[in-house]
Formats: C-alpha cells, sequence, structure tokens
C-alpha cells in the first residue's frame, strides 16, 4: 500500500488535492480499466480505496471535513470485476477469429515444425504463436484479465507480418519439407551394405 505521510490540520488543502486525484484515478480505473496493470480492475480499485481511507485519517482526522471526506469513500468492489468487460471479450473473441483464419498465420504455422529452434526464436514465431493460442485460451475460459492483456491487436499485426515477412525470405533449402524429406531418402538409398562392398 502507497504510504501516505501523517499531516496537520494546517494541510487541509495538500489533503484535498491528495483526496481529489486518488478519487479521479478510481473513477477512471472503475470506467476505463488499468491496462497498465496486471491484475484485476477490482484488485486496482480496492487500493485505491485503502488509499483513501488512509488519506482521510491523516489529513481530515480531528476535523469536522473528516465525515464529509469519509462518506464519499466508494464501496469495495467484487475483487474480480473488470471495466468493460463485454467489449473486451467482444475484441478477444473477434482477433482470434482474425488471425486463426488469417492466411500469413497459417502459413506461419505450416513452416513452423521445419525450422530449427535457434531459427523460431531469432524470428520471434514462437512469441507470436503462444500471444495468439493465449489469446484463443483466454477466451474458451473466460479470462477477461487474459483477454485484455493479449489483445493488442496493433501489436499482434505488426508481429505477424514480420514473422511472415522474414520466414518468406528464408533460403527455400532451409525450410522446404520435401527438400528436407528427399536429402534423407537418397542419402540412405546412395549408401552400400556391407554384403555388396565385400562382394
Amino acid at each position: 500500500m502507497e504510504q501516505i505521510e501523517e499531516k496537520r490540520p494546517d494541510s487541509l488543502k495538500e489533503g484535498e488535492d491528495v483526496w481529489h486525484k486518488k478519487l479521479y484515478d478510481w473513477k477512471k480505473v472503475y470506467q476505463f480499466g488499468a491496462e497498465e496493470h496486471l491484475t484485476t480492475d477490482g484488485e486496482v480499485l480496492n487500493q485505491i480505496r485503502r488509499e483513501l481511507l488512509q488519506v482521510c485519517e491523516n489529513y481530515f482526522s480531528g476535523t469536522t471535513a473528516y465525515d464529509g471526506y469519509k462518506k464519499k469513500i466508494p464501496h469495495t468492489v467484487k475483487e474480480d470485476y473488470m471495466a468493460g468487460e463485454t467489449e473486451i471479450l467482444g475484441t478477444a473473441q473477434r482477433l482470434v477469429k482474425k488471425y486463426t483464419q488469417s492466411q500469413k498465420f497459417r502459413y506461419i504455422l505450416v513452416k513452423r515444425p521445419w525450422l530449427r529452434r535457434a531459427d523460431r526464436r531469432k524470428l520471434q514465431v514462437d512469441l507470436l504463436v503462444g500471444r495468439i493460442r493465449k489469446l484463443e485460451i483466454c477466451v474458451k475460459r473466460k479470462d477477461i484479465l487474459g483477454m485484455r492483456i493479449f489483445s493488442k491487436e496493433d501489436e499482434l499485426d505488426k508481429m505477424l507480418t514480420e514473422v511472415y515477412q522474414k520466414i518468406k525470405e528464408l533460403p527455400r533449402t532451409s525450410n522446404s519439407v520435401e527438400g528436407i524429406g528427399n536429402k534423407k531418402r537418397s542419402s540412405w538409398k546412395n549408401q552400400m551394405t556391407l554384403e555388396e562392398f565385400i562382394c
């Protein structure tokens, strides 16, 4: 919890400024959510509420303003509360459909098993696939917080285009399924058996 220093009654103006800022923060999170936090909005709101109580005690205790400010403190909300839950779910569902039906993403999935692990890491293939798969799982589980974390459309679009382009630019021999298979088969066929060598 953020510590608020105790103030004397002559600091009422400063107390009012701190109070109004925190109350504004609470209202903003309640309406729009706290995307910068990797926790539910409910947890953030209840943390701000505790800070408002602390401000009330430290700045207004023993003054006539105390009761008025205490009455304005918002009620506790459910820990799993998320602002804009319906919009978050709708966006996540749309993105899952968009990416799973994308020709670029399908191409990446086909090529992925034939890329070396070092290349997958370097080209961020696993990172991209992992994010889209996690978003898909969050939608299935109705995990609103997870959906909000992974529903970064601009970021995913940029990453998808970059990864797709990098894979397309790779030399064909390094990631060609047919080429690898033929190479293995031909090298095995051309080897002589011990009996053939002796004869």
